[in-house]
């Protein structure tokens, strides 16, 4: 990988320069800078290690998403782990430092598991403690098991907590509204606006540090120019706008559990000011903008530093000014992928596109053609090649219904794009069972009883400006369920793209094994998914608790779909037939201390006199 810092571009504040300092070195960044962008600018590589392998991690997105660049940031009573480095904002004297690795993520001493993976597949843990005798107070077996004890306690989480009690202050509050919008991209911003419009009190909340979802991730005058005029017309109608917060659950009765962090970009916080404020907040009606996430796909080594998702690398390049490689293979199913390697390519990058598709239109070879992209349809990547950092990758092509090996191709960085999964945590938390979209190839939320709606990306809605329009539909709508009036526009139908998408989970050439992650923080595989129906696992639930996919921090964001995926082709199922798991809240961690709030000492229970 070979990421630099471009000269002009970006989001960045260049005339504002801040010092920082990672794992004990002194580095720069810009205002404007995540921790990750700062630490992608200096081209480091390995910034974290997966929880049972200790296998090398960088980024994989730049997002809320993240499942390799976990860190530690801050030291002593303030130190606080498992933090997202796509989601820390860089500041003047941050402290960061890699996490569960000895000396420090580059040379990992725990890397030796990776030697014995055969013996730690999926259940190993229930199968070691078996042949125990039975645990009772006194026996001869109980001095065995409080020895597995210790070492399992010591094995167990990533980051380490600090012993020393929390300095910080923490708060409380509850507001009401007649409407809650969540997320601020274009149809967020859309459906807040005609709501207010319409003399509706709105708060709107987005979890980044500024509106605009992904149109903060483009690089094209107009677009920007439409969302800031969309901006200053939420001002000016008096919307409650609160960035850097988070919706993490939604309850009975319009109730949404929302979590704003005050202070945790400040590097001198007001004596004044909580560090985080827990909100509890009732609406009327709710309105979920939440977007999608980029999701990749199952082949050998896919966890390597150096391999991310293409819409991280279109984010680091137009909002971060990071060219995050020179030489870039570019992995995809879908058309979303195209217009990021154009930008790419305008950067400077040399720029291969496999597309697992053997035939594409015209519209997309147009594309192709302006930017000098090398193509290659009917292709997928087989396996990545490096350790610590990826320096190419074994092509395999389409055949009878499966794969070949192909070629091998030399690059620096590989982008993948398999397909988007709707953001519709939030209405699980309510029980709404999402349905798959065979044509979208994706889980959508239906329709629901309560006053809550789903717009844009989050309702399987592609194109740009259709996300604009179901803003003002789903607006209009809950105007006109309040008892208001609003213009509004038909819903547009879920899709856009001009190319079908063409479902990919896993690439894998038979004859030939490779170690596919399906989830990186936990280090669950391809084969663990396999083994675990092989053992009688048929359950979805049971495969989540028995692989444990999905239950690390992320919550299944990046391998639920493949791992359901592999799980229906085993049970010769089709994935809505096999079902999902249950997502439940927190959508993201939520920390110990904005849970009691004020409630400690003297407050923590009240003396009755």
């Amino acid at each position: 990988m070979s990421a630099r810092r471009l000269e002009r571009g970006g989001r960045i504040d260049r005339q504002k320069r801040i010092d920082f300092t990672w794992d004990g070195r002194d580095m720069k960044g810009y205002a404007g800078d995540s921790l990750a962008s700062a630490l992608l600018a200096r081209n480091e590589k390995v910034l974290g290690r997966s929880f049972k392998y200790h296998r090398p991690r960088g980024l994989m997105s730049a997002g809320v998403e993240e499942s390799g660049a976990m860190v530690t940031i801050g030291r002593g009573a303030r130190r606080d782990p498992n933090v997202k480095a796509t989601m820390q904002e860089l500041y003047q004297g941050l402290h960061a430092s890699g996490q569960n690795a000895w000396p420090n993520v580059r040379y990992d001493v725990g890397s030796v598991n990776s030697l014995f993976g055969r013996f730690f597949a999926a259940g190993f843990y229930y199968k070691t403690f078996m042949g125990l005798p039975p645990f009772e107070w006194g026996s001869k077996g109980t001095g065995l098991w409080m020895k597995y004890e210790k070492i399992i306690r010591k094995a167990a989480g990533m980051g380490t907590a600090s012993r020393e009690p929390d300095p910080d202050v923490y708060d409380h509050a509850h507001g009401f509204c007649d409407v809650l919008v969540v997320g601020s991209g274009p149809a967020g911003l859309q459906a807040a606006l005609t709501v207010a419009k319409a003399g509706m009190e709105v708060w709107l909340v987005e979890q980044d540090c500024m509106l605009g979802g992904d149109l903060l991730n483009r690089a094209d005058e107009k677009t920007e120019k439409k969302r800031l005029e969309l901006i200053a017309e939420l001002q000016q109608a008096g919307v409650r706008i609160m960035t850097r917060t988070t919706v993490f659950g939604l309850y009975d009765s319009g109730t949404a559990g929302v979590l704003e962090r005050v202070t945790d970009h400040l590097a001198a916080a007001p004596v004044h000011l909580p560090r985080q404020r827990f909100w509890t907040l009732r609406a009327r009606h709710t309105i979920v903008a939440s977007g999608a996430m980029e999701r990749g796909m199952a082949f050998g080594n896919n966890d390597r530093p150096g391999i991310m998702n293409v819409a991280a690398g279109r984010a680091y390049l137009n909002r971060y000014a990071v060219r995050a490689g020179e030489h870039v293979v570019i992995a995809t199913n879908n058309d979303s992928a195209y217009r990021s390697a154009a930008e790419l390519a305008a950067a400077g990058a040399k720029i291969s596109l496999l597309d697992a598709r053997k035939r594409i239109g015209s519209d997309l070879l147009d594309i192709v053609a302006d930017a000098d992209i090398n193509l290659h349809t009917g292709s997928a990547p087989l396996k990545a090649n490096g350790l610590s950092a990826i320096s190419g990758v074994d092509v395999a092509t389409a055949a009878d219904g499966g794969w070949e090996f192909e070629s091998r191709m030399g690059c620096d960085l590989l982008l993948v794009s398999g397909g988007w999964s709707p953001v519709v945590h939030l209405m699980s938390h309510r029980g709404v069972r999402p349905v798959w979209d065979d044509e979208q190839a994706c889980f959508v939320a239906p329709p629901t009883d309560e006053p809550i709606h789903v717009a844009g990306s989050a309702a399987g809605i592609w194109d740009t400006d259709a996300c604009f329009d179901s803003g003002v539909a789903v607006g209009a709508s809950v105007v006109k369920a309040l008892g208001g009036k609003s213009r509004g526009k038909a819903m547009p139908a879920a899709g856009g793209w001009a190319n079908p998408i063409k479902p990919v989970y896993e690439v894998r050439v038979k004859g030939r094994n490779t170690k596919a992650i399906v989830d990186p923080q936990h280090d669950v595989t391809t084969e663990d998914v396999r083994l675990a129906h092989r053992e009688g696992f048929v359950s979805v639930e049971h495969l989540k608790r028995y692989t444990t996919l999905g239950m690390a921090t992320d919550g299944g964001k990046v391998g639920n779909i493949i791992g359901l995926a592999l799980m229906a082709e085993a049970l010769g199922k089709s994935i809505p037939e096999v079902g999902t798991t249950t997502f439940r809240p927190p959508y993201t961690p939520v920390a110990i201390g904005a849970l009691k709030g004020r409630n400690v000492d003297e407050h923590f229970r009240p003396l009755r006199r």
